[in-house]
């Protein structure tokens, strides 16, 4: 299931609205979670001697095993020989893999046994967790249904046949829709169930030592809270919501088989059909409004850190910003998450080492991936293990990568490819020649950009690498028949603005999001001339990708007029960074490219931008940028941007 973010301004609405319906006590109300103390508190732990991380498992119980040996977690025989060690697990026990059961048996054991010996197991909830106790079940793997057929009833599959208002026609109709197990396990991991219980009780986060543990990554959300309303918050959505599902499936309104977003409107439509006595339906009524309210909690949904993958996925010289505020305000100093596959099957570290991606993709036959736990240390080294054995080196920064599909060549060695590559091929393409380099079994297509002002489009890429902004391609120098010129790497499964024809489909990373960062980059760059052309959208995660800087670096004061059609900010992480140009690292970056006067110009419009642009208040900066919206895609859907550029979402 694909989930993406709503709009900031979404979310405080939601909390009302959730808070409000909690209050106004609305059945399938749960109770706080009694949280387990640890010298500082609920959900904060202090003077852990050693800390053992593991990400998704995906029901894949063999590696899991496996990693927890080597890991001296447990013995050959899976008895717990971790001491004092804490145990976390990242989430996603469930789905995918066919041992959903057995993972769950096996950490509820651990549990038991490493409180016994004077350790911890913390189990956090995933998504997947949330959509099973949500009964969203799409990627259940149909074998695992298997493993609960010992807790299901003849009773309960003809109750089933009789309740379910979307039976198909026959025996076996019924049973390839509802295998047997289904529904066992349903009830194993209904509020009331072995599991349900148990998974209702599990945190969203927790923080060790000064490293936060959450699944899926920092989204803005969690600079407005701390971790025990967090928590707190999270249990009574996901048990409200559990709670009411049973209820309405119970009174034969609603069944697991309605999509998810389609689930109130069908159990009113069919309570409707059904005309309950007045008590009955009154609080039917109640109930339904109690499971809409519940799915639209913000802390479940897919601006909460269950599903956000901005923290993996979007540009970190955003990301920096919203991730330094979430780890201000829950009192931590780096985070590890699952959830986005590292697709190198290497752990990496992201946002200038705030967080580690840990998901290497354990379930083999769905990821192609390998095991990987994070065994952290009492003086916090952070140390890779996996299952065949521990790396000695703690894991790498991720490599910067702008329009390379996942897993595919970094910069550096696209940088190599194009100055030193064969050239293969050539064709013409809109826009000038496209050649297609090949180095051993390596290939990729460049741009010839051999046309007046190509060393200002090698000048602007160096520029955007001294920043670390991520936003333009690799370009270099390289003759082209005969001729000096550059070669720009040509961005894999991405699309311009002028092909999305205003249609830019919804992503992790939001285009709006990221525009502040491309209206700076024109204005340190001076660069007047940004069309829906030189604007590319990569189709994988959203990252915007700008092209086109052949204008650019003039040495001009005027204000670009595509710059200053809406109010927008940078943050302070890109103002960090903007400080930290000297004239001396230009010059040694540009020189080859730019004159010393194009240097100097540059040099007083970074001046100006820390002056005029610099919002140092993070909720301010949000919220301003907020504000800017789908006009300039509307507006400019006829024709070219230039010089009345609005930007948007």
């Amino acid at each position: 299931m694909t989930r993406t973010a709503p709009p900031h301004s979404r979310i405080r609405q939601a909390t009302i609205r959730f808070a409000l319906v909690l209050l106004a006590g609305l059945p399938g109300f749960l109770p706080p979670v009694a949280a387990q103390e640890h010298r500082a508190g609920p959900y904060v732990f202090e003077g852990v001697s050693r800390v053992v991380v593991v990400p998704d498992v995906h029901g894949a119980h063999r590696e899991l095993i496996g990693l927890l040996e080597a890991a001296t977690i447990i013995d050959s025989a899976g008895a717990w020989i971790g001491g004092t060690t804490h145990l976390v697990s990242l989430g996603d026990l469930m789905d995918r893999g066919t041992d959903t059961r057995r993972v769950l048996d096996l950490f509820m054991r651990l549990e038991r046994e490493a409180e016994a010996a004077g350790g911890q197991v913390h189990v956090l909830l995933g998504n997947h967790e949330v959509m099973n106790l949500s009964r969203e079940l799409e990627y259940v793997a149909r074998a695992e249904y298997d493993s609960w057929r010992d807790l299901e009833t003849a009773e309960q599959r003809s109750l089933a046949k009789q309740r379910v208002a979307t039976v198909p026609a026959g025996e076996a109709a019924f049973d390839e829709r509802f295998p047997p197990g289904y529904f066992g396990r349903a009830a194993a991991l209904s509020p009331d169930g072995h599991y349900g219980r148990w998974l209702l009780s599990r945190p969203v986060a927790v923080n060790i030592d000064g490293t936060l543990f959450v699944h899926g990554g920092l989204p803005p959300l969690l600079a407005e809270t701390d971790l025990t309303p967090l928590n707190q918050l999270a249990a009574e959505a996901l048990g409200l919501y559990a709670r009411s599902f049973a209820e309405l499936e119970s009174a034969g309104v609603l069944d697991g088989d309605v999509a998810f977003a389609e689930r109130a409107s069908v159990a009113r439509t069919r309570l409707g059909v059904a005309k309950p006595d007045d008590s009955t339906r009154e609080s039917l009524e109640r109930t339904i409004e109690a499971l809409e309210a519940a799915a639209g909690s913000p802390v479940l949904g897919p601006a909460g850190p269950l599903w956000y993958r901005g923290s993996a996925l979007c540009n970190p010289v955003r990301e920096i910003d919203i991730a330094a505020a979430a780890l201000q305000k829950l009192g931590a100093r780096r985070a590890v998450v699952g959830h986005s596959v590292v697709t190198d099957g290497r752990v990496r570290t992201r946002l200038d080492g705030r967080v580690t991606l840990l998901d290497t993709g354990m379930l083999q036959s769905a990821y192609a991936g390998r095991p990987s736990a994070l065994v952290i240390t009492a003086a916090g080294d952070a140390i890779v293990q996996t299952g065949e054995g521990s790396e000695t080196a703690q894991p790498e920064p991720e490599p910067r990568r702008v329009g390379a599909r996942p897993g595919r060549l970094d910069d550096d060695a696209l940088e190599q490819l194009l100055a030193y590559g064969e050239v293969v091929g050539e064709q013409q393409v809109p826009g000038g020649v496209e050649v297609t380099l090949r180095s051993g079994a390596l290939q990729v297509r460049a741009l010839v950009l051999a046309a007046r002002g190509w060393q200002r489009d090698i000048a602007a890429y160096q520029l955007d690498r001294a920043l670390g902004l991520e936003m333009i391609p690799v370009t270099v120098a390289r003759e082209f028949r005969g001729r000096p010129a550059a070669l720009q790497f040509r961005p894999e499964r991405a699309s311009t603005l002028r092909q999305l024809e205003g249609g830019i489909r919804s992503n992790w990373c939001q285009v709006a999001d990221q525009m502040p960062l491309l209206l700076a980059l024109d204005e340190l760059l001076n660069n007047p001339v940004r069309n829906r052309d030189s604007v590319l959208v990569a189709a994988d995660d959203g990252r915007l990708i700008a092209v086109g800087h052949a204008a650019a670096f003039g040495t001009s004061s005027g204000r670009l007029a595509h710059v200053e059609r809406q109010p927008w900010h940078i943050g302070a992480e890109f103002g960090r960074r903007l400080r930290n140009l000297t004239a001396t690292g230009l010059e040694a970056r540009l020189g080859p490219w730019l004159t010393p006067a194009q240097v100097s110009a540059l040099l007083r419009r970074r001046d100006d931008l820390l002056q005029n642009r610099l919002q140092e208040a993070q909720k301010t900066n949000r919220a301003r940028n907020a504000t800017l919206s789908e006009t300039w895609i509307a507006a400019n859907s006829q024709g070219t941007i230039s010089s009345t550029l609005v930007i948007g979402r």
